[in-house]
């Protein structure tokens, strides 16, 4: 399964703060703060708007001049340390057809 594939669920306890050119991540539970760089900052905020891990690789390979197999190496690296800090958690994307199954499925009586 490709990186592409996965879905990725924010911690409600992780808060994302931008301050005069600089982002932080607040882990609220942990009462902890990380230093986010400008492509966390862009990847954070682009799960913040949809969890498909695809979509997010496809806004920053508009925003960073590298190529996708080094951006998806190093965003994979940056999610195993997030998802080590539990200020994420890591899925795998349902195939669409199961996702249209289920769609199907509970909208019936």
């Amino acid at each position: 399964m490709s990186l592409a594939s996965y879905r990725i669920h924010l911690s409600p306890s992780a808060v994302f703060q931008e301050l005069t050119g600089e982002a932080v991540l607040l882990d609220l539970s942990r009462e902890m703060y990380f230093g986010l760089d400008a492509v966390g900052s862009a990847l954070w905020q682009a799960l913040q708007q949809s969890d498909d891990l695809g979509r997010a690789l496809d806004v920053l390979s508009t925003k960073f001049a590298v190529e996708r197999p080094r951006l998806e190496q190093d965003v994979l690296d940056f999610l195993r340390e997030l998802d080590a800090r539990a200020l994420i958690e890591i899925t795998p994307a349902l195939p669409a057809s199961l996702s249209a199954a289920d769609a199907d499925n509970s909208s019936s009586p």
